[in-house]
């Protein structure tokens, strides 16, 4: 469900705003993103649909070389100061190195760099916690102290998006109801009124897929077959007269010349013949490639026909599937794994009072 979607993406690391767009921010980002900038299959409208099964088409990607790729102000100066503080001892010759780069420094109240291509300055503490100035300095001064801070920084980091799962989790919460209920609802509409029923039927539609997978696979690979028989009529008409004046050529050293200059088609012919010998009609006579055209045909009808019900039978049985994974969480979520069997076993969904949820 698009619910789940939402606390996989939490699970990951993520911050998650839900306004007028669906917006993420992972531990490392400065800001949020809007998921609709990414792409039309990226809008929340678009995973919700593609969470449900249904395919969405992007917009086609835009492919850059190396002058055109556009990298941010600020995450090329990240990346010039992490350089620089490798290459500086102290934090005088840091700023030393970066105003040998070609960079602007102001230092005052607040530190800010230009870089050499760059319109404006840009504040070190915006380019997050640890560049500040104080962090850069203490860098130098004590190494050790340095790292303590960084590590307290990102613990505090953690807790702040402890305290937004949270947040998240009571809208999540207000879904759980909405959720249950429509799981109950395609139990009635599927006629389902216990555990096993539900594993049973699972298992039956996983079975009929896999059928349907293996005849796909079977009749694409007959129509290999034939494809194979219809290059082998080709070639070996195309090929015949230069076999025939090789196997006329009396001179054992001139064949052994013209075979060497020709051993490629030779060959070719044949494996052609090799073919043509093992798809031979019972009346020893050979398939005509324009019949072979016609059966190719009839086998791609067929193909066409087996994935329109394997489209339906794929999503029957992800409906069973998220109906299960639903129970699972819902009513099995703490107990122990013998627990669980024990409680499967004895569990019948018509003991479920939608009132209690």
């Amino acid at each position: 469900s698009f619910e789940d979607f939402l606390s996989r993406m939490q699970l990951n690391g993520y911050e998650i705003k839900m306004r007028k767009y669906l917006s993420f921010k992972g531990i490392d980002d400065e800001r949020f993103m809007r998921t609709d900038t990414l792409g039309k299959a990226y809008t929340e409208k678009s995973i919700r649909k593609r969470v449900e099964g249904i395919a969405v088409k992007n917009a086609p990607k835009r492919i850059y070389d190396n002058k055109s790729i556009k990298i941010s102000n600020k995450k090329r100066l990240k990346s010039m100061i992490d350089d620089v503080m490798n290459e500086a001892a102290t934090y005088d010759e840091f700023i030393k190195i970066l105003r040998l780069k070609g960079c602007e420094i102001r230092e005052g109240k607040r530190l800010s760099i230009r870089l050499p291509s760059a319109k404006k300055n840009v504040r070190v503490e915006t380019l997050g916690e640890e560049y500040a100035e104080e962090m850069l300095r203490l860098f130098f001064s004590d190494r050790q102290k340095y790292n303590g801070t960084l590590e307290e920084m990102k613990s505090n980091k953690i807790d702040r998006l402890s305290s937004a799962d949270k947040e998240y989790n009571r809208y999540a919460a207000a879904r759980d109801v909405n959720t249950e209920i429509k799981m109950l609802n395609l139990l009635n509409k599927e006629g389902i009124s216990s555990y096993e029923e539900l594993v049973l039927l699972v298992e039956k539609q996983q079975k009929q897929v896999d059928i349907g997978n293996k005849n796909i696979a079977l009749l694409k690979s007959r129509i290999a077959e034939k494809k194979e028989v219809i290059n082998a009529i080709r070639n070996y008409w195309r090929l015949k007269p230069l076999y025939q004046q090789y196997k006329a050529i009396g001179n054992i050293t001139d064949r052994e010349i013209f075979r060497i200059r020709n051993g490629e088609d030779i060959r070719k012919y044949e494996m052609t013949v090799e073919v043509m010998n093992k798809s031979k009609l019972p009346d020893g006579s050979l398939p005509k490639a324009a019949d072979l055209n016609n059966e190719i045909s009839r086998i791609e009808k067929q193909i066409e026909d087996i994935s329109i019900r394997q489209e339906k039978a794929k999503n029957k049985l992800s409906t069973y599937q998220n109906i299960k994974e639903n129970v699972d969480r819902i009513l099995f979520t703490n107990i122990t794994n013998e627990e669980k069997l024990l409680e499967k076993a004895k569990f019948s969904y018509n003991d479920i009072n939608i009132s209690e949820l």
